[in-house]
């Protein structure tokens, strides 16, 4: 019995320590930017961030595959995001986890399951991002992106790299309405 008391003293312990830490870190990235918890939607997860009061709506995606001959290679996703208080709604970016060459376009091209291709998009680049040059654009990426079922972004680097990365766009219009529906209850 003796034995049982202590092993669960020495368990709540641990685990009291492994909890005091989460909070710890919980507490510092909540002072900083808030994210809650993920929404999921097969490739693509919802969330919610706020700063200062002021929330943020995005959707995000990592990719399937890339090829590209990099040394190096920092974190590759593309988002969707909303800013109601800014009026702001359903804006394409993409991180590509190196620099993109100066004054280089990115091309983005939706396609079908059966490789048609439905549309494609050609986006600015600035350091590791990329954009749609306006609103209509991102209207119009939006709505392919719910149309296709494959993504594929082509960008070059700094170095002359060419990189190819490829995105499931299985779940984005559920993640997508998901996102509408969170964004407009703010």
């Amino acid at each position: 019995m003796l034995k049982k008391e202590r092993m669960r003293k020495d368990n709540m312990k641990r685990y009291g320590i492994i909890g005091y830490v989460g909070l710890l870190f919980l507490s510092l990235m909540a002072s900083n930017l808030m994210a809650e918890e993920a929404l999921v939607h097969d490739a693509w997860q919802v969330r919610i961030s706020s700063k200062d009061a002021k929330k943020v709506f995005y959707m995000t995606s990592l990719p399937e595959s890339q090829t590209g001959n990099f040394k190096k290679r920092g974190q590759t996703f593309i988002s969707i995001t909303s800013r109601p208080d800014q009026k702001s709604f359903n804006v394409f970016s993409l991180t590509a986890g190196y620099d993109y060459k100066e004054e280089s376009s990115v091309k983005v091209s939706v396609f079908t399951g059966d490789k048609k291709k439905l549309k494609g998009f050609e986006l600015f680049s600035q350091n590791n991002m990329a954009w749609a040059v306006d609103d209509k654009m991102d209207q119009e990426l939006v709505q392919a992106m719910r149309q296709g079922e494959i993504l594929v972004v082509e960008g070059i680097s700094q170095k002359g790299t060419i990189s190819t990365d490829t995105y499931s766009l299985k779940g984005f219009t559920a993640a997508y309405k998901e996102l509408e529906s969170v964004s407009k209850k703010s």
